[in-house]
């Protein structure tokens, strides 16, 4: 599965659990924006970033970067690949943003 398909099946997946997303991969990003993660998504409950890879696709030091400073005040920054979708873990945490779930410890307000 490519990164544009698990784009694709997350689409359905929000739009299901109606949850807001914004994809920032979709649109030019200048330099000094390099590794802002491709997802901002917003629950009723609350909100995280997402950064997609392929399966075999490594997470770069920009994005480890970026992800690092976002954890580090507080917000939920996590990776998700295929497997992901598979184990249901992306439908599991999307629909917790919407407060339809026990949650647990990710996307903490």
């Amino acid at each position: 599965m490519t990164e544009a398909d698990l784009l694709a099946a997350i689409d359905r997946l929000c739009a299901r659990h109606d949850v807001w997303h914004y994809h920032a991969a979709a649109h030019p990003v200048a330099p000094r924006y390099r590794g802002f993660p491709d997802l901002v998504l917003v629950g009723t409950e609350r909100g995280c970033f997402r950064e997609l890879k392929a399966e075999s696709a490594r997470v770069t030091v920009d994005q480890r970067r970026v992800g690092a400073m976002l954890r580090t005040v507080g917000w939920d920054w996590e990776a998700w690949r295929p497997a992901d979708l598979a184990s249901g873990r992306i439908e599991t945490e999307l629909a917790a943003l919407s407060g339809r779930r026990p949650w647990g410890e990710r996307c903490a307000p």
